[in-house]
């Protein structure tokens, strides 16, 4: 539209005379109310009255006997009449009484030749044009009975529906099947190269059996009309139609009129229906004349569904080639939002949910979660995610629906993201084909942190777990267990040869002879039993023990101590190293230094010689063997190597 509509709009309300500019904004403005303001308009087109037939009309016994007055407005009066032929009640249309300007009468004659050749279910129908005994035109209508749909705007009991027709329980639906009755009509009328210009709730009659008409064709026009009326000497005089419902083209001086208007006129009807209210509500037709040609978006509360708002506003656009290109793209919207009400029904329902569950979630007063209020919290996201999830599943298309589950799942995941899980924030923002990048970085990271935590935990886990190379420990310990009995067999003669008496340096030369295995025999193992921290301190238990041994024998040697008494000290400084080792090992190793004190003892009481010998060398042998099986009689298996 023109940058130059606004001044020419304003310097033409300038030149207007103050009665036109009194106009009601609610009123139809047409050829008739323009005579009465003092206007003298130009009607294009022959009267033809002179061709009428005569109507019998009467109080007796015409043809048509008026009944009652049913309505009056400023071009007509419309009476209940009696058709006396048929025996049926119709409606009769024409000028009031005293009334006879021959422009209200061309007028009245267009709206019926107009509506006459409009046969179709949703137009009420023309049963007859003739004139009266002044000559003045008469429209012989079929009567409808029902309310005008200006009356249902805003009520909510569906009971004030006088209808058999069973409506939609629903406010909003009751309010879409009216108007896809409407859209039907404009359609057709379209169809016929008719544009209506007026169309407006009170031009809309709801009928007793559910009938809906579209009503009023007096400013209806051919399309690519210009959209004012003109004065006798040619110049534009007043736009035609309703002020408070006109299209941004309706009151531009140099505007056409097309099927688009009354595009932009239904989604008009549309607003009132969920606002309760015209889209141009001004009280001042000047005021009112620049809302319309500004047509700004308008913005709908959360009560109306996204989905319908966003057809409202495409069908009141400004701009006639962002609307619907017909009445029947609008009605095929409708339809198909329609089809969804069971959708928005569920996302209804989940809304609230969602509202529940965000004010849980940010409740200012709480200081800490129970688990009871957590599981709650989570049955809650359950509902409320299970029911935006039928709603798309019901209609895909759901902005709504998939603005509430992104909504849901993303409140979900900061939840439990703030509660430490990053893994189950994870999983729920996968649910999300565009979650928002912020969160995904947070969950991102936070997971990041945890992994890192995981892997120390996981390497702390391995490095004190006993049962890791369990298999090579047990062979090392027959190794050494062998190790000590053929020590101790082969020293024992040693020790009772005349040459070689038997004494705490030979004992400190096998001592010796086995920490040269026992260390050889780890080298060769070292890649599997130093594999964590419990074997190595496992091994440095048996270094230290063994170099104990090789200590206090020598100690013995020097100080000349009893044999029997040094392999007794002996046995108990390896009980003693095993008992520190249950600490930080196994509390199994503890074991083993009951092994070594009964062995300490059992060297007391035995007899010298080859009994403390042999005493002392079982000991050892046995401790290496229940070493090497103590992990067996726990019946624990190696994580990182088959079971033996």
């Amino acid at each position: 539209m023109p940058s130059s509509a606004v001044s020419q709009l304003e310097d033409w309300l300038a030149s207007q005379e103050e009665e036109t500019r009194r106009l009601k904004v609610t009123e139809t403005i047409n050829h008739a109310t323009l005579d009465a303001a003092g206007v003298t308009s130009k009607l294009d087109g022959p009267a033809s009255l002179g061709r009428l037939p005569r109507l019998d009309l009467g109080d007796d016994e015409a043809e048509l006997r008026t009944v009652q007055l049913l309505g009056k407005g400023g071009m007509a009066e419309v009476h209940l009449a009696r058709q006396r032929a048929l025996r049926r009640d119709v409606a009769i249309k024409r000028l009031p009484r005293g009334k006879d300007s021959t422009q209200a009468a061309t007028s009245l004659l267009r709206e019926a030749r107009v509506t006459g050749r409009l046969e179709h279910p949703n137009i009420v129908p023309v049963h007859m044009l003739g004139c009266d005994q002044a000559g003045m035109p008469v429209i012989v209508m079929k009567r409808v009975e029902g309310l005008r749909w200006r009356d249902l705007v805003g009520n909510l009991d569906p009971s004030s529906w006088q209808t058999t027709k069973v409506w939609s329980q629903e406010p909003i639906m009751r309010h879409l099947e009216v108007l896809i009755e409407v859209c039907n009509a404009v359609h057709f009328a379209h169809s016929m190269g008719v544009v209506h210009r007026d169309i407006k709730p009170s031009n809309v009659m709801v009928g007793r059996f559910g009938e809906v008409y579209l009503l009023d064709w007096g400013v209806a026009t051919e399309a690519g009309s210009e959209a004012f009326a003109h004065a006798v000497d040619g110049q534009p005089c007043m736009p035609l139609g309703t002020p408070a419902y006109m299209a941004p083209e309706m009151v531009y001086l140099e505007g056409i009129i097309d099927e688009r208007t009354d595009v932009y006129q239904l989604g008009a009807c549309l607003h009132e229906a969920l606002v309760g209210k015209p889209p141009h509500p001004q009280e001042d037709l000047v005021a009112v004349l620049q809302s319309v040609l500004a047509s700004e978006p308008f913005a709908y509360d959360n009560a109306v569904p996204p989905e319908l708002a966003a057809i409202c506003r495409r069908a009141m656009a400004r701009d006639p080639n962002e609307r619907f290109g017909s009445a029947l793209e609008l009605r095929e919207a409708l339809t198909h939002f329609m089809s969804h009400r069971g959708s928005l029904r569920l996302v209804r329902e989940a809304d609230t949910r969602l509202a529940t569950l965000i004010a849980k979630i940010h409740d200012p007063r709480r200081t800490g979660w129970t688990e009871d209020e957590i599981q709650t919290l989570r049955k809650l996201f359950t509902e409320c995610r299970f029911a935006f999830k039928q709603a798309l599943r019901e209609w895909p298309e759901s902005a709504a629906a998939q603005q509430g589950l992104t909504e849901s799942v993303e409140a979900m995941t900061r939840f439990e993201l703030d509660f430490g899980r990053p893994e189950a924030a994870q999983i729920l923002l996968e649910e999300l084909d565009n979650p928002s990048p912020e969160l995904a970085a947070a969950v991102a990271e936070a997971r990041e942190r945890s992994e890192e935590a995981h892997r120390d935990l996981d390497r702390l886990k391995f490095d004190l777990d006993v049962r890791v190379s369990l298999r090579t420990r047990m062979i090392v310990s027959f190794i050494l267990a062998v190790a000590i009995a053929v020590l101790g067999t082969l020293f024992l003669p040693i020790g009772q040869h005349p040459l070689l008496r038997r004494s705490n340096w030979t004992i400190l030369l096998a001592y010796v002879l086995f920490g040269a295995i026992m260390s050889s025999v780890v080298l060769v193992t070292r890649h599997n039993l130093l594999r964590n921290a419990a074997n190595r301190r496992l091994m440095m238990t048996m270094v230290w023990g063994v170099l104990g041994m090789i200590g206090t024998r020598a100690i013995a040697g020097v100080a000349g101590l009893d044999l029997q008494d040094a392999a007794s000290i002996d046995l108990v400084i390896c009980g003693a190293v095993c008992g520190m080792a249950a600490s930080t090992i196994h509390p199994w190793v503890g074991t083993l230094a009951a092994v070594y004190a009964l062995g300490a003892l059992a060297v007391q009481v035995l007899p010298a010689g080859a009994g403390t010998t042999l005493g002392f060398s079982g000991t050892q042998a046995a401790a290496f063997v229940l070493a090497g099986y103590i992990w067996r009689l726990r019946k624990v298996s190696d994580p990182t190597e088959p079971s033996a």
